[in-house]
Order: structure tokens, then sequence, then C-alpha cells
């Protein structure tokens, strides 16, 4: 996993300067949030195009959502550095990265500071300047009948010469069979997580949105 660039103000080129280590988001604000952050939404099977008629990757993307009242820095120094996304795709966060306080994030598959990607991607969402926050571009992609999408945080050895562990923070393991919802395999639309404090792994707890919301809050899922 590499982590590339992301973009703050998107639909538009631009990136974030670097930093070597990792940022606080200012008092214990952080730690407290550590363990809130969900995986909110999953495009995984994109509608199909005439570019790209059988793995649109273009449109995928991982939503990421802070329930909480403080921002989450997705870098945890004292563990071990930044967090990342696992399993079919993989990507590991700039030391900067932030989900503001009830906000979201997203992680694509491109790299946002690509202006035409940016764009179309933008344009497929109608999406509108500076309305979402996006990370990337993940290494792999999702894969259209099932996976593993996993945030996670780096776990410091307990023992000088062992090395790092990683704690899963949330994971979810989509099928586009019975008992997950079925809507999203293909159509357009996306898989919701209808309940913040449920648990990810269960099908019961996504359903399949009436439209795809990267970045900001459904309306409502059917």
């Amino acid at each position: 996993d590499i982590a590339e660039n992301w973009l703050g103000s998107t639909c538009a080129s631009g990136s974030s300067p670097g930093a070597e280590n990792c940022v606080s988001s200012g008092g214990s604000s952080a730690s407290e949030s550590l363990y809130e952050l969900v995986i909110s939404e999953v495009m995984y099977h994109p509608a199909p195009t005439t570019a790209n008629p059988e793995n649109n990757t273009n449109d995928e993307y991982i939503e990421l959502y802070n329930p909480t009242a403080n921002p989450v820095t997705l870098c945890t120094p004292a563990e071990g550095g930044p967090w990342k996304i696992d399993g079919g795709a993989g990507y590991t966060f700039p030391s900067n990265a932030v989900v503001p306080a009830g906000g979201y994030v997203v992680v694509v598959s491109f790299n946002p500071t690509n202006a035409a990607y940016s764009n179309e991607f933008c344009s497929v969402y109608s999406l509108t300047n500076g309305q979402v926050r996006m990370y990337g571009p993940y290494q792999g992609q999702l894969d259209n009948a099932q996976d593993r999408v996993a945030l996670e945080r780096p776990v410091a050895p307990d023992f000088p010469g062992q090395s790092y562990g990683w704690f899963e923070v949330d994971e979810a393991k989509y099928w586009d069979q019975s008992p997950w919802p079925l809507g999203a395999d293909g159509t357009g639309k996306p898989l919701q997580r209808k309940m913040n404090r449920g648990s990810s792994d269960d099908p019961a707890n996504w359903s399949t949105g009436f439209w795809p919301t990267p970045g900001y809050a459904p309306v409502k899922v059917a």
C-alpha cells in the first residue's frame, strides 16, 4: 500500500502539503474517537460504461464516516504511523489525513490531483467543487462479486524487534448474494450502512441506496 495524494477541495486539481510526521487534530480528540470511524458506503460494482463495460473501476469508491463531535486524524504516531484501507483495495493514508467531525472522506481508485479523473468522478456523482474530500489512488480493486473492505490502524509491538500489527477499526465482507442486498451489483447504486453502531459484517446493517452519495449523508436508503 502506498500513500499517494489527497485532495481536500475536489472536482479540481490540487494537493495537500506532505507531512513528515502524523499531524495531531488537537488535544485528545483523536484518541477519544479512535474506534468510532465506520465504513459507511461502498460502490463495489459501478454501472458499466462504454469505456469500461466490464470493470468500471474509475467509479468505485469507499466512504468513511466520523459520527463523533471530534475530528479524527488517520495516523497514530505512538503506534507506528498512518492508518490504511485493506482488502481487495489497498491504500495507506498520508500522515495528515483527517476525517472531520460529523464528516466523510472518500477513497478512490485514481489520483485525486488528476483534474480529468477527479472532474469525471464528480460529474458521474453530481458533485460540486469542494463538496467532497478524496484520497487515492488505492491499489487493486473492489471485486464485483465479493470482497473484504477494512479500515485498519497500526499497533506497536510489545517487545523490540517484533513486527507491527494491525487493528481493524471497521471491516465489511460484502457479497452480491443474499442475505446481502442485491441492488448494488452493477446497477450504479451503492451499499449504504444503515446502522453506524451496528456490525459492519452483518448484512442486515446494509441496504441498497436509492442513489450514490460519496462524501455526504444519504437522504434515505431502499
